[in-house]
C-alpha cells in the first residue's frame, strides 16, 4: 500500500516537472520566433527607407507611367506623312550673352518726356548770397503806409526791431494791437532786461561764459495775464532759454496792459562784461 502511495506521489511530480519543462520551452520558443520577426520588419523597414531615398534622387518615380510623345497634326504638313515632320533646329552647346535684334518687339515707343525734363536756360540764375541781407528793410518796403507811418515815429533801431520780431504778420493785427506794440513795446523790453539784472546772470551760463540774444512770444491781456509763453529764437544755451522764460513769468505783472489780446514778441539780452 505504501508502495502505491509512493509511485503515486512520484508520478505526479514528475508529471509537473513535465509540465514546467514545457511551459519554459514554450515560452522560449516564442520569444525567439518573436524576436525574428521583429527583425525581419526592421529590415523591411531599412529596405523601404532606402527605397524612398532612391526615388528622390530618380526622374521617374516608382509606378509612374511613361509617357510617349503624341503626334499633333499642327506639327504634320498635308500629306501627314511622319517623314514630312518639321525638324527644330538643336540648341548650340555654347552660351553666348548677344540678344538677336530680330527677337526684339519693334513697337515700343520710346518713354515720353515730362515738361521738367526740358529747361528754360534764358530764366536760369546763379544764386546771390546778398539776396538775404538787410531783409528788415525789404520787410519795411513792403508794409502799408500806414504801419510805416506810425513806425517813423520810433528811433531807428527800435524800428529795425520790431520788424524783425513782426514782419509782414503786423499788418494783419488790428488798429488797437499795432498801437499798443508800436508804443510800448521798448518799455517791455526794458522793463524785461531790468528783471534780469535784478535776478542775476545764471551762474552756470557765466561759469561757462555763455552769453546771446533769443526772443519769446506770448500772449498779454487786459487783464495783465498771459498765455502761450515760448521761444521763437534760441541762443543755443538750453540755461540762457529757460532762464529767459522764468524771467517773462515774473516781469509781465509790471508790463503795461493792452485794451485787446495783443500777441508780443521781444528780444532778451545776456551780455557778460569782464
Amino acid at each position: 500500500m505504501n508502495k502505491v502511495r509512493y509511485y503515486l506521489v512520484f508520478f505526479i511530480i514528475s508529471v509537473l516537472v513535465h509540465i514546467i519543462i514545457g511551459i519554459l520551452f514554450y515560452s522560449f520558443i516564442s520569444k525567439i520566433d518573436k524576436q525574428d520577426i521583429d527583425n525581419n520588419k526592421k529590415v523591411k523597414l531599412a529596405f523601404k527607407r532606402g527605397g524612398d531615398i532612391a526615388k528622390k534622387d530618380s526622374m521617374l518615380k516608382e509606378n509612374t507611367p511613361i509617357m510617349h510623345p503624341k503626334t499633333t497634326n499642327s506639327s504634320m504638313h498635308q500629306n501627314d506623312t511622319p517623314s514630312s515632320l518639321q525638324k527644330k533646329p538643336s540648341p548650340s552647346s555654347k552660351t553666348t550673352n548677344h540678344i538677336n535684334i530680330e527677337d526684339t518687339p519693334k513697337d515700343i515707343a520710346p518713354p515720353p518726356t515730362s515738361q521738367h525734363d526740358s529747361y528754360d536756360l534764358s530764366n536760369l540764375k546763379l544764386f546771390n548770397p546778398l539776396d538775404s541781407i538787410n531783409t528788415a528793410q525789404t520787410a519795411k518796403d513792403t508794409m502799408s503806409t500806414s504801419i510805416s507811418r506810425k513806425l517813423q515815429s520810433l528811433p531807428r533801431d527800435m524800428q529795425d526791431e520790431i520788424i524783425q520780431l513782426y514782419g509782414d504778420e503786423l499788418g494783419d493785427y488790428g488798429d488797437a494791437e499795432q498801437d499798443f506794440i508800436i508804443n510800448n513795446l521798448r518799455d517791455i523790453g526794458r522793463i524785461t532786461q531790468y528783471h534780469l539784472s535784478r535776478r542775476g546772470y545764471p551762474p552756470d551760463a557765466g561759469y561757462l561764459g555763455q552769453q546771446g540774444t533769443n526772443a519769446v512770444e506770448f500772449y498779454l491781456y487786459p487783464n495783465g495775464n498771459i498765455s502761450d509763453l515760448k521761444i521763437i529764437q534760441e541762443t543755443k544755451s538750453m540755461i540762457l532759454d529757460k532762464n529767459t522764460l522764468t524771467v517773462i513769468q515774473i516781469a509781465y505783472k509790471d508790463y503795461p496792459r493792452p485794451t485787446t489780446k495783443t500777441k508780443l514778441k521781444i528780444y532778451v539780452k545776456y551780455y557778460l562784461q569782464y
